[in-house]
């Protein structure tokens, strides 16, 4: 969890931020299209990290666990330069008995959609070399986060 930041107090849905660098362009000089993927996995492990207080290394390394991704899914509406500043909202679009689909929308500088994309990741086990289904924990706190933004974007 984020230290600086008491439960109650987080951003809703979580936000992303995170500048682009020359390193993330192309040739013609705009974030290159497979950086999409990464801004996306970027925005829900930190996510995970605030509201999980895990990560996919931790998953791996120590828990012997993973979330390997089944599908991915991205539409572009807008390009990025290193001039954005790249904002990716991050929201539970389902949760199942073991995958969990994760939508992000991706934004520029002054709220310019650049992208929208969704990918599902399946909680496995190492050892059984298996699906493994969601913890207890971990299904509340998505289902509490779901409604969260459920709220906000009612409001």
């Amino acid at each position: 969890m984020d230290q600086a930041t008491a439960p109650g107090e987080r951003e809703i849905p979580f936000v992303y931020r995170r500048p682009l660098f020359w390193g993330d362009t192309d040739t013609a000089q705009i974030a290159y299209t497979g950086k999409f993927v990464d801004f996306m996995l970027e925005a829900v492990e930190a996510w995970m990290r605030a509201y999980l207080e895990t990560d996919w290394f931790i998953q791996t390394t120590e828990e012997k666990r993973g979330g390997p991704v089944v599908h991915l899914d991205v539409d572009f509406m807008s390009p990025l330069t290193p001039k954005d500043t790249l904002e990716v909202e991050v929201r539970i679009e389902h949760a199942g008995e073991s995958a969990v689909t994760y939508h992000c929308t991706g934004y520029g500088n002054a709220r310019r959609l650049s992208f929208a994309g969704k990918f599902t990741s399946v909680g496995f086990d190492y050892a059984s070399n298996a699906k493994q289904p969601l913890g207890k924990q971990t299904r509340e706190i998505i289902e509490n986060y779901q409604r969260a933004c459920a709220n906000a974007e009612a409001r």
